[in-house]
């Protein structure tokens, strides 16, 4: 089962160039790559990657995205406390309006440590993705509550 986070994800990365594609796969833990890549087959075979289309289709998602688009610090602190040490770094690089090493002093010495790696290898993210990042997180802390 896929969720409508990966759909979307999938429709956006089909409408790249496949270095970008294959670049933004990479920089992505290997399961979730694993589940996205189908998806993006199945859009391309179906001719679904058209940027006009995906433009008219996540054109609600992106307008949407601005208002999610920046997280507090406590907000993210606490994302950083229940995602995995690379999905902690990909949301400290995508929340550019905080300086990741600012955030890393504020998480402890040997988690700090992990996430510093994460950060030091995690590609620099497109703004879409980058928004699309944050809104997400915005999100799950919202479903949380």
């Amino acid at each position: 089962m896929t969720t409508a986070g990966q759909r979307k994800a999938a429709l956006y990365l089909a409408s790249l160039p496949h270095d970008e594609q294959y670049k933004l796969l990479a920089a992505l833990p290997s399961e979730v790559a694993r589940s996205i890549k189908p998806l993006i087959v199945q859009i391309v075979q179906n001719g679904w990657n058209d940027d006009e289309v995906i433009s008219k289709v996540l054109a609600d998602e992106i307008r949407g995205l601005t208002a999610h688009s920046s997280l507090s610090v406590d907000v993210i602190i606490a994302l950083a406390s229940a995602l995995p040490d690379d999905w902690t770094a990909r949301l400290f690089v995508a929340n550019s309006a905080v300086d990741p090493k600012f955030l890393l002093a504020l998480l402890d010495h040997q988690h700090a440590k992990r996430v510093q790696f994460g950060v030091s290898v995690v590609p620099r993210l497109p703004e879409k993705l980058k928004e699309a990042l944050l809104a997400e997180a915005a999100d799950s802390i919202a479903s949380a509550a």
